[in-house]
């Protein structure tokens, strides 16, 4: 197993390229806290990634297209010195993070 390089927080882990991610950043050394609205999802994801790779993981439901998630979720990075890394997923209509919080006109 390569060393342990501190926590990386992936967005959108649930399925696709966040979830691409988070195999391939458990797989260089990282633990996880994998985020995303399903839970169920995010949880078998997670399984297959500790299962895989022998990696921590946590897993963290939260819908980032509310404001209350978004705190939580900050609050959670903010006060946990052992995460190293952070991938927000990109929302490919706007090309910004995708907080899912809409731009009022």
């Amino acid at each position: 197993m390569p060393e342990k390089l501190g926590i990386a927080v992936i967005t959108g882990a649930s399925g696709g390229i966040g979830a691409l991610y988070a195999d391939r950043l458990a797989r260089q050394g990282y633990d996880l806290m994998l985020v995303a609205r399903n839970g169920d999802r995010l949880q078998r994801v997670a399984a297959a990634i500790r299962e895989q790779t022998g990696r921590t993981v946590e897993t963290v439901t939260a819908d980032l297209t509310t404001t209350d998630d978004v705190a939580r979720v900050a609050t959670l990075i903010t006060d946990d010195p052992r995460i190293t890394m952070v991938h927000i997923g990109l929302d490919e209509r706007r090309g910004r993070p995708d907080t899912g919080i809409v731009d009022q006109p």
